[in-house]
């Protein structure tokens, strides 16, 4: 018989040969010797790692752990009950990812179809159940929404099973060392599961064992439990609960004080801007329902609007306890030396000066008390940490909302010398630019009072409109773009005809400046600014002002768009044109000039229709639906036969072929209202035939639905009119 020594040298020499991990265990799986044993749950567990980096290699990783679990289960030695539970573990995460895989990548649109299959493969192989059975089997067929949810839930409810699994097997089991994998796999659980009860086993299991190790597995299931009830479920005020849970629980501990506080600071902001969740879907619609039951429709109203009261005042009284959270940050941690707690108590003077900026947001209220506090806030992060590496990106973006916040003060000045300041903090002129075009934009996307974002965009062009650099030209131009969609944004109502002029003249200083401009990059972007402009007057015409004078401005846009850039020899740009040329057969339509409208595609036809880029023969199948919906009867039918019969039956580009099928759907709607419903049954029949490959649920729903109409006499439903064709 071999010694220990002898086989330990032999098993690394066969791994080191590339000998399977089979072949390894079915040669030493039965060496009853300890040393023996655990060197090959060593080298299974390596090899299972190792899988782990290689991509989708699921079914040989759960392979490997099951081999582990079932050779060694019933091991009471400690190394080899830990090799267990890290094997169930390994298993469990594994099957965790696989249903997060399921969920991203084959909701992918144009994903790897290898790719898909091993992932269909690996869950029919790891979950026996019979409607997977021939889930990858099936070449190119489309995997449906409802399907793919399924195969989720199953592959988590595996995961959960697992991880369960270690609980029952070793949670009596007294040592510290296995108590930390059980609550790790309780942790885990939580994890995949999205329920936050399964962190509130670990806390019941292990709140009171004073090691701290297991404190920090304590605190650390705490803080998942706080940011899912926050960023998955949206329960903002629950969440608050939890760290103020974790701060009683660490009174004593300065650094998890510390990152509760900060915590709850972040979602009182989030409270204060977004409200919760769980308030907006809970007792106060339980209030109105029961106020309909009992038919008090006075009730209801006056339900709704205390409740949006409420929610408002409520939303401003988060925010000041936003503000004192961070205000306690500074207090308690003000004087601490650390680099880490230096830059926490400086990102707690800005988000006091941010929240402070936005407290009235929800009331579209800017209180300039409230700016003047902010600017006071960003003063007192200045003067602290001005000059402190660690915190330079985090005073450097409160400088120059400081100068937006000073600028709607009107102390121009000032607000000259904070972006003086900010601008200094950059290496070079086209960094400093886009930085500051990049800040506009955050600050509109993170519903900062819009005027904010402005006054930063407005900088933009103030400092660097007259640079010839094509590079700092751009992010002017940018910057303008942005500017002219927060115009559009401003939702106060009573400003907002003021708004969209405003938001116009920014169009115009686009066209002016760039509409001509020999950098290809930089006509693009204003050739589609020039076609944006159309929207502000499609904005006008849905406020009812003055509608038809709207449409017609509309056309006029449309009209410069089209003789600006349909001659460009870019595709990009030419696609832009003919996207004018579309919209204008819908206002035109809406005018009743519908000989104009029909012309108007034709042009499109005719600019266009020799091209051979694809995406601009998608804009002519659409410029020629929407020919045919403009004429209608029978003369809408045959637009569509002559799109249908001229359109390229090899080409495999999606979107083109989607702009086909939607014409073959619409000529069966079209037939069925005519009465002609044999026909429409049969082009609905050839359309799912020759199409299927670009159908998703919705679809399938709607041409079933369309299918037995016809087949009952009646006309097919609706259909993608004219207005809502996509002109992307």
């Amino acid at each position: 018989m071999m010694s220990e020594d002898e086989v330990l040298r032999a098993m690394q020499a066969r791994i080191d040969e590339g000998e399977s991990w089979r072949e390894t265990a079915r040669r030493f799986g039965d060496d009853a010797r300890l040393a023996i044993k655990k060197e090959l749950a060593k080298i299974l567990l390596e090899q299972a790692e190792s899988l782990c980096h290689d991509g989708h290699e699921y079914v040989e990783i759960v392979a490997i752990c099951d081999e582990i679990t079932q050779r060694y289960a019933e091991d009471a030695d400690l190394a080899m009950r830990m090799a267990v539970i890290d094997a169930l573990h390994k298993k469990g995460k594994c099957l965790g990812t696989l249903g997060e895989a399921i969920l991203n990548d084959l909701r992918s649109v144009g994903g790897d179809e290898r790719e898909k299959a091993a992932l269909l493969d690996a869950f029919q192989t790891l979950i026996a159940k019979s409607d997977a059975n021939a889930a990858g089997e099936e070449e190119g067929r489309e995997i449906e929404d409802e399907e793919i949810d399924e195969k989720a839930r199953m592959t988590y409810q595996a995961s959960f099973a697992v991880f369960e699994e270690i609980v029952r097997r070793f949670g009596d089991d007294s040592r510290h060392e296995i108590r930390l994998q059980v609550a790790k796999a309780l942790w885990s659980k939580g994890a995949y599961s999205n329920n936050p009860a399964d962190y509130d086993e670990v806390v019941r299991r292990y709140g009171k064992d004073p090691s701290p190790e297991m404190r920090e597995k304590v605190n650390g299931a705490l803080l998942c439990k706080a940011r899912d009830l926050e960023g998955r479920l949206g329960h903002r005020k629950k969440a608050i609960a939890v760290y103020e849970q974790i701060m009683r629980r660490n009174e004593d501990d300065r650094k998890m004080t510390l990152v509760a506080l900060v915590g709850k600071s972040q979602v009182l902001e989030n409270l204060a801007m977004h409200g919760d969740h769980e308030d907006e879907s809970g007792a106060l619609w339980k209030r109105a329902r029961k106020a309909v039951f009992h038919g008090i429709e006075a009730i209801v109203r006056k339900l709704w609007f205390e409740d949006f009261e409420w929610e408002m005042l409520g939303r401003m009284f988060a925010a000041g306890k936003a503000i004192a959270v961070n205000d306690e940050i500074i207090r308690r941690y003000g004087e601490d030396s650390s680099p880490n707690v230096r830059n926490e108590v400086a990102r707690a003077f800005f988000r006091k000066g941010d929240v402070l900026a936005r407290r009235y947001e929800c009331l579209r209220l800017y209180d300039d008390d409230n700016f003047a506090d902010a600017v006071t806030a960003y003063d007192e992060l200045w003067r602290r940490y001005g000059e402190d590496a660690d915190s330079r990106e985090i005073v450097t973006e409160a400088l120059l909302y400081k100068g937006a916040l000073l600028k709607l003060l009107g102390r121009s000045e000032e607000a000259r010398t904070a972006f003086d300041e900010f601008e200094r903090r950059f290496d070079d002129r086209r960094q400093a630019a886009e930085a500051y075009c990049d800040k506009g934009y955050l600050l509109s996307a993170l519903s900062s009072p819009l005027e904010e974002a402005v006054a930063v965009l407005d900088e933009v062009a103030r400092r660097y409109g007259e640079d010839a650099s094509p590079d700092i030209r751009k992010i002017v131009l940018d910057s303008l773009v942005k500017k002219a969609a927060a115009l559009m944004e401003m939702v106060d109502h009573e400003k907002k005809r003021e708004r969209l002029e405003e938001a116009i003249a920014v169009y115009d200083e686009i066209a002016r400046r760039y509409g001509e401009d020999t950098n290809l990059d930089i006509r693009r972007v204003a050739a589609r600014a020039l076609f944006d402009k159309s929207e502000v007057f499609y904005d006008t015409f849905n406020l009812h002002y003055e509608a038809d004078e709207a449409l017609d401005d509309a056309l006029a846009v449309l009209d410069e768009v089209a003789r600006r850039y349909g001659g460009d020899t870019d595709a990009e740009i030419k696609g832009v044109a003919a996207k004018a040329l579309i919209l204008k057969c819908w206002a035109l339509e809406r005018r009743d000039r519908l000989d104009e409208a029909v012309a108007a595609c034709d042009e499109v036809a005719r600019r266009l229709g020799q091209d051979s880029d694809v995406a601009l023969q998608k804009k002519v199948v659409e410029a020629m639906r929407a020919k045919g919906n403009v004429l209608g009867g029978d003369a809408e039918i045959a637009v569509f036969d002559e799109i249908l019969r001229s359109c390229d039956e090899s080409e495999e580009d999606e979107n083109y072929r989607y702009a086909i099928a939607e014409v073959f759907y619409e000529k069966g709607v079209a037939l069925s209202e005519q009465g002609r419903f044999q026909e429409a049954l049969d082009v609905f029949e050839e359309y799912e035939q020759r199409f299927a490959d670009t159908f998703n649920s919705n679809h399938r729903q709607q041409l079933a639905e369309a299918k037995e109409n016809a087949a009952r006499g009646k006309p097919c439903g609706s259909r993608m009119r004219l207005g809502t064709v996509d002109y992307e």
